[in-house]
């Protein structure tokens, strides 16, 4: 998962969903029920905290996370595996795509570094991404390709009334080419071949419609996620291209539902808007959890998050005007995140300054 509410990297909006590895899509529906849920204090909670003052953070959803202190700072690189802790000082930030999920893949992550590039993690290699005065701009990380919506008046064969381009730029090559949004390519597989016509369709309208939620992903077994909420459903269900379904039934609203390295997560964690709206007053902001699905073992469990205190304008702990689970949540294959949020920026809105980074073993 990917914390985008508060950024000092400028954001780049795109409706094009990330797309990721091989042959089945996997449709994620849930269903939302307004239920509390159970949680201690964060004396129970199992998470431990790795820093303290983010203003950023991603993860590539399998091995890495990457995160940065203030603009300019150097990125902070994780790897869940080892446990090692590096840093990479190029003048580089997190790059801010529309989707939390969408901006890194296998070691690969958007960053901007005086404009759009990709930042390998493994090898410390920056790669500038092409673009121009309208585009494209740059959204989606995948193992072979990074996609991004085209220029305004961008035309790709097949394109329809109505319909837009997806640029994809191959990692291998360098090159770049350009199909109809309606496509929606697999940018794990080689050419990008578009995914099974089964959930094509749904996908497609489900983009246009600019839901929040998208996540394609490594589900692991050759499986590929997506998410989007229908409040008819008290479910977290899993539907392949094959037609076979996996349903999970919810006590509470999931938020930041991810399907990434194998794992299924979901949180039932709180924004700040909860605490400081007059038309929110009196929801209880103390409880919440993190639960995660494992794909392979079909075991599914269930977290205490930590209660936290959350300051205003950039205020020091001693000064809190507030606690509660505030935050969102990120995994890879075997560490589950809580991106909290530490300080808000309070005027006219409010809006997350800075974050806690709070980890746990799978």
């Amino acid at each position: 998962m990917v914390v985008k509410r508060s950024m000092s990297m400028p954001s780049f909006a795109n409706g094009f969903a990330r797309l990721r590895r091989r042959r089945v899509l996997a449709l994620l529906t849930v269903g939302a029920a307004a239920v509390g849920t159970l949680v201690p204090s964060t004396l129970a909670s199992p998470f431990r905290r790795l820093d303290g003052n983010a203003v950023a953070f991603a993860t590539d959803g399998t091995r890495y996370a990457l995160w940065q202190f203030h603009r300019g700072a150097p990125l902070i690189v994780y790897d869940t595996r080892t446990g090692h802790r590096g840093e990479f000082d190029d003048g580089c930030g997190l790059y801010g795509a529309s989707s939390p999920y969408r901006e890194a893949a296998a070691g690969r992550f958007l960053v901007f570094c005086g404009g759009p590039a990709m930042l390998d993690v493994r090898t410390g290699v920056v790669t500038h991404l092409p673009t121009g005065e309208y585009g494209p701009t740059w959204s989606t990380v995948g193992t072979r390709y990074v996609a991004g919506g085209s220029a305004p008046g961008q035309r790709c064969r097949g394109m329809r009334r109505h319909e837009g381009c997806t640029t994809l730029y191959d990692i291998a090559t360098g090159g770049l080419s350009n199909v109809r949004d309606a496509q929606i390519p697999d940018l794990d597989r080689p050419g990008a071949p578009p995914l099974c016509r089964r959930l094509r369709t749904k996908l497609f309208t489900l983009e246009r419609q600019v839901l929040e939620g998208f996540s394609y992903s490594n589900g692991g077994s050759d499986e590929v996620g997506e998410t989007f909420y229908d409040p008819r459903l008290r479910r977290v269900g899993i539907e392949g291209c094959n037609g076979r379904m996996v349903s999970l039934h919810l006590r509470s609203e999931p938020k930041n539902v991810e399907l990434r390295g194998g794992v299924l997560t979901w949180d039932t964690g709180h924004s700040p808007e909860s605490a400081f709206s007059e038309e929110e007053e009196g929801i209880d902001t103390r409880h919440a959890t993190l639960t995660s699905y494992s794909l392979s073992s079909r075991r599914r469990r269930t977290w205490p998050l930590p209660h936290l205190p959350i300051n205003l304008n950039g205020g020091e702990p001693g000064e809190a005007t507030g606690a509660g689970v505030f935050g969102s949540s990120a995994h890879t294959s075997n560490t589950l995140f809580w991106i909290a949020d530490r300080s808000l920026s309070c005027y006219e809105l409010c809006s997350v300054a800075t974050y806690y980074i709070y980890a746990a073993r799978l």
